[in-house]
């Protein structure tokens, strides 16, 4: 069962569309990776989704319920139910606050118990009780990721955020919070959406993919499938940029502009007229993999990049 459904989100600064008619569901219980390069309109996305940033049009369904339309006391309860966990841990924690006021404040505000839980949520997260009266400044990198994700789950919400939460820690500390996210999205039934420009991170941790260019989904479906078969010439372009990886794309174009065609049309080797006039619609391909492409990468293209 689906507990988010996004479809058609829109988010516009002033005349800038930063996100433009994005769709995409996420079960109970299940990792969803948003995955794009800076400016795909990822964070966006996903800051919309908590109404962190007002959508300028589409629908939220949370559990049914369209988080846009939320007021007052209504959204402060959603809020509950869905957490984010920040990139940066050293500047989303209060310098000031110590580890047991960062992680029980959620609880508090939110009229929760709050005995005997700052242990356990710090043992949860491989934290020790010694920890809680230290400040952030006196922990390393990966220590304060943990204590974010700590306090992302002391209201105990459904829905987790993830806005590339590991992407500033080195790779071995990258290592141990992917595997803590894995396992807290086991034992807690947690729903994360993941959000990365690391195609190879997404992999890692994610049952799902989504990809985003330019304020647009383009592609869609399982992690395995994307990566090992991507449709979308982007996509493919991911890939190839995976560390390690033996496949390569053809040279891209030089940028120019497009206007109501396919975003990814200035840089793609199979572009032609109609993909500089008309915007591609999602379509399956295989069973639960979409793309948006009107000359999506055959088997034997795909075998190539």
């Amino acid at each position: 069962m689906n507990l988010l459904e996004v479809k058609d989100l829109s988010v516009s600064y002033g005349k800038f569309r930063a996100v433009d008619q994005v769709s995409f569901t996420l079960a109970g219980g299940q990792t969803l990776g948003l995955v794009g390069e800076s400016g795909s309109g990822k964070s966006t996305t996903a800051r919309a989704i908590l109404r962190l940033v007002e959508p300028a049009g589409g629908q939220i369904l949370f559990g049914g319920q369209d988080v846009i339309q939320l007021r007052g006391a209504d959204l402060q309860k959603f809020r509950r139910r869905a957490q984010m966990v920040f990139q940066d841990p050293y500047s989303s924690l209060n310098p000031r606050r110590t580890v047991a006021q960062t992680v029980l404040e959620p609880r508090q505000v939110n009229a929760l118990a709050t005995q005997g839980w700052l242990d356990r949520l710090l043992q949860r997260v491989g934290l020790l009780a010694e920890h809680a009266n230290r400040f952030p400044h006196q922990f390393s990198g990966g220590q304060r990721q943990r204590i974010a994700i700590a306090r992302a789950l002391a209201s105990e919400p459904d829905l987790v955020v993830a806005d590339e939460a590991v992407s500033a820690l080195d790779v071995s500390i990258q290592a141990q919070v992917l595997n803590l996210l894995a396992d807290l999205q086991r034992d807690l039934n947690l729903t994360i959406l993941f959000i990365s420009h690391d195609l190879a991170v997404i992999r890692q941790i994610c049952s799902r993919v989504a990809v985003m260019y330019l304020g647009q989904m383009v592609e869609l479906g399982p992690a395995e499938e994307v990566c090992q078969r991507p449709r979308h010439p982007y996509t493919a372009n991911l890939v190839s940029s995976i560390p390690g990886s033996s496949r390569t794309v053809p040279l891209i174009r030089a940028e120019q502009k497009t206007s109501g065609g396919c975003v990814f049309a200035p840089r793609c080797w199979k572009a032609q007229s109609v993909c500089w006039q008309q915007r591609p619609p999602m379509q399956e391909l295989e069973s639960s993999h979409e793309v948006a492409c009107y000359y999506p990468l055959t088997v034997e293209e795909v075998v190539t990049v």
